[in-house]
């Protein structure tokens, strides 16, 4: 029969602990990364972010970050946000006018969501953001890699696109890069064939 000192019990029950700890911090994680997923996929797979306009980007998307005008022009109106603390590294959306500069109306160019789990897991992040964004959709999405960046597009209509990017990007807030899980809604620019 061992026995112990008081010495081992207590350096075995710390490590206990901090094991412990440690797994409860793994699932508080876990749970973040889990819950940053469900929250950005409700603000862009649906059809009406594509009927997002400068009156309307704010509070579409206060329940992630809160947007600010950034570049009026008559060319171009850009919004940008970031909240760190949820894992919303930035959010940049971009209007462009409508048929003229002089017109008054503006129609969505693209929304970028750069995305930065709390737990670093990038690719749990992915997995995760595009099975919600599928399951909301109700379609599966088409993989592609563009440049060293993996790729899932979701085309939702003629000309309308929702993908996720995973790869390195560059903030428009302060212009470093940085490995990011990159929310992509795109109306795509073109004529119709044929």
């Amino acid at each position: 029969m061992v026995i112990l000192s008081k010495e081992h019990i207590f350096i075995a029950l710390l490590g206990m602990i901090v094991a412990l700890a440690s797994a409860c911090r793994h699932e508080q994680s876990n749970l973040a990364v889990q819950e940053l997923a469900q929250r950005v996929a409700i603000v862009v797979a649906n059809r009406h972010v594509f009927q997002i306009n400068p009156n309307t980007v704010v509070d579409h998307f206060r329940e992630i970050v809160e947007l600010e005008p950034m570049k009026d022009s008559p060319y171009l109106l850009l919004f940008i946000g970031e909240n760190s603390e949820i894992g919303v590294n930035w959010v940049q959306a971009e209007f462009q006018p409508r048929e003229s500069v002089s017109s008054e109306n503006w129609d969505l160019l693209q929304i970028r969501i750069a995305l930065k789990p709390q737990n670093e897991d990038y690719a749990g992040l992915y997995d995760i953001l595009a099975a919600e964004i599928t399951d909301l959709l109700g379609q599966e999405a088409t993989v592609t890699r563009m440049n060293a960046d993996k790729r899932k597009a979701w085309n939702v209509a003629p000309y309308w696109e929702i993908a996720i990017r995973d790869g390195k990007f560059e903030s428009p807030i302060n212009g470093r890069i940085n490995h990011l899980i990159l929310v992509e809604v795109a109306v795509l620019q073109g004529e119709e064939d044929g």
